[in-house]
């Protein structure tokens, strides 16, 4: 299923279209992105709105490296296409300058390990990712993907706010790794 990503409404309320099946809304002005999201973002435009867009903090500091980077860059465009149904294209200086200028568009605010309570979820969701590819140089006591992943589903539940999706790879993944998740 594809959507264009339209955020509207002055009565607030947010407004997403979903491939030509209607409207759907989020009452409250926040949403968490699941990286599937980003890179929807590298090959279109977001129109400017208010909401409150939650990230992990280390995929925020990921995104800020590899502005100034290539290593961070290459990395980051890895992990996005993890999480996208295209596979195999490059990304174009056009496609980064797009993505860049979105990022700039939202209000981003950072998910930390002080926004979840307790750490045994976080823990136990990191735990499962242990030995997944996306092990990053820049932190290397932490797997990048667990750390991202178990922050979007904590803070989730914890607060709320809904997940993004423009894909199914985060929910294939939880249901690979975990056979009971209470939300």
């Amino acid at each position: 299923m594809d959507f264009e990503f339209m955020f509207h409404g002055n009565n607030g309320v947010g407004h997403f279209h979903v491939g030509g099946h209607g409207i759907f809304e989020i009452p409250q002005k926040a949403l968490i992105f699941d990286p599937s999201v980003l890179h929807y973002l590298m090959n279109h435009e977001l129109i400017d709105n208010d909401y409150q867009v939650y990230l992990p903090d280390s995929l925020l500091k990921l995104i800020s490296l590899s502005k100034e980077y290539d290593e961070y860059k290459e990395f980051l465009e890895r992990f996005l296409f993890y999480f996208s149904y295209q596979r195999g294209s490059e990304l174009t200086e056009q496609n980064w300058n797009r993505f860049y200028g979105n990022i700039e568009k939202i209000s981003r605010n950072p998910i930390t390990l002080e926004d979840i309570e307790g750490k045994e979820g976080y823990e136990s969701i990191l735990s499962l990712f242990k030995k997944h590819t996306f092990y990053v140089s820049m932190s290397p006591k932490m797997n990048f993907l667990g750390d991202v992943l178990a922050k979007i589903i904590e803070f989730s539940r914890k607060s709320g706010v809904a997940v993004l999706s423009k894909t199914r790879r985060l929910a294939n993944l939880l249901r690979e790794r975990i056979v009971t998740l209470e939300l």
